[in-house]
């Protein structure tokens, strides 16, 4: 009899789990699920989420055989520690851990980066980053956009406050700022030099007016010295994103 086999199982949710066993009775055929139960978890859509579970099936098998050995990384690894955590509690239903013993909630979003605990030496690189406007000094991979941003808002608030722009920021173009040769593109990095005061800001669509503020950033991109505008608040952006 031939084998199947499938990779990447943690993906399998129930209804594709029930058809690989339907082939295997059909064809009198083997299957032999490979995956991660800590890695991406099953696919579903999204009116069916509730009704889907968050590991698949495929490891509540009863016949299965489990690595014990890492390959790809040393025992003496440094990150060992960080994936050890982030992958034990990948496995949390919760998408938040429960708070601290001293109410401080803990910044979490199912893989679980305890950024102040766990992850509390970065901060002194964030640090040092800020002052030497170095934005190489550090970098912070996460799993999903989520999590990113709760991490670049747990750094933000920890030296700049409630300010929303903040001078000696390290930011990130998400998309193209501008066009033509003085375009800053999607994923340019850029230390914030000076933030200037609020201005208002007005636009006019088939009738429709909405008033904003905004404030203009000197900046360092790319070895230069530019001046751009933002949203002064949040609030602004998603006004500015309802217009649109």
């Amino acid at each position: 009899p031939s084998i199947i086999f499938v990779d990447e199982a943690s993906m399998v949710e129930d209804e594709a789990f029930a058809k690989f066993l339907k082939i295997a009775e059909e064809h009198h055929t083997k299957i032999v699920f490979l995956g991660d139960s800590g890695q991406l978890p099953p696919i579903k859509d999204e009116d069916s989420s509730p009704k889907v579970a968050e590991v698949s099936p495929v490891f509540k098998l009863p016949k299965q055989f489990k690595l014990t050995e890492r390959v790809r990384q040393g025992e003496d690894s440094p990150i060992l520690p960080y994936a050890d955590y982030y992958w034990n509690y990948s496995h949390k239903m919760s998408k938040v851990l429960p708070t601290r013993a001293d109410n401080v909630q803990i910044i979490s979003s199912k893989g679980a980066l305890l950024f102040d605990e766990v992850l509390s030496i970065p901060y002194r690189f964030f640090e040092k980053a800020i002052k030497t406007a170095n934005p190489n000094l550090i970098k912070i991979v996460t799993y999903t956009n989520a999590v990113r941003q709760e991490l670049n808002q747990r750094v933000h608030e920890r030296f700049f406050g409630d300010a929303v722009w903040g001078k000696g920021e390290l930011i990130m173009f998400f998309k193209n700022y501008g066009a033509g040769r003085k375009m800053i593109a999607n994923s340019s990095e850029a230390v914030i030099l000076e933030v200037g005061s609020e201005k208002p800001h007005s636009a006019e669509f088939d009738g429709i007016y909405v008033k904003i503020n905004k404030i203009d950033l000197t900046i360092k991109v790319n070895g230069e010295t530019r001046q751009i505008q933002v949203f002064a608040t949040p609030k602004d952006k998603e006004l500015w994103n309802e217009f649109l």
